[in-house]
């Protein structure tokens, strides 16, 4: 199932011109899939890149959200000490350092594979602190949109309120 995540293989073809081909490749695969995938291949094990972040200067930082759901998949896909371009050690309570409402998708499809595996028991404990917060995150910033809502559509009201309330004190 497609998810919102500002790209979608059925509207990507509409951004096409005659001199330009947006295509979806892969799309049908999680991330566990992909890193099963990538697996196979000595050189991109050597070679992968998910990091944005470069924090001092390196190549895979190891404790960005990308890099931590990254090495985590690749733990699931048991290659993680084949990949030379992440640091060695993941720290599983990294996992949740860095942890937002858009990562339960990850967050989701790693638990479930791990826990499919029945390997590394510390890790999806951590991976399910990891989602509990993703989940907390996400219901606070829901609760606080809706607040943002009511206050708009009844804003002045409520300061009358608030401000009647205070001077009556």
């Amino acid at each position: 199932t497609a998810v919102p995540w500002g790209s979608h293989p059925l509207l990507d073809p509409l951004w096409s011109t005659s001199s330009l081909a947006f295509i979806h490749d892969g799309c049908e695969v999680g991330r566990v899939g992909k890193a099963h995938r990538i697996a196979t291949s000595e050189v991109a094990l050597q070679h992968l890149r998910v990091c944005y972040e470069n924090r001092g200067g390196l190549y895979n930082c190891g404790v960005c959200r990308k890099c931590t759901h990254t090495m985590v998949s690749l733990v699931i896909a048991d290659c993680r000490s084949r990949c030379g371009t992440f640091p060695q050690h993941l720290a599983p309570r990294t996992l949740r350092q860095h942890v937002y409402g858009s990562d339960l998708i990850f967050l989701t499809d790693n638990m479930q594979a791990l826990a499919a595996q029945g390997r590394h028991p510390e890790l999806l404990y951590e991976l399910r602190r990891a989602h509990a917060l993703a989940q907390l995150r996400l219901a606070i910033r829901n609760f606080r949109l809706a607040l943002r809502t009511v206050w708009r559509e009844t804003g002045e009201t409520l300061q009358a309120w608030y401000r009647k309330g205070r001077t009556a004190r």
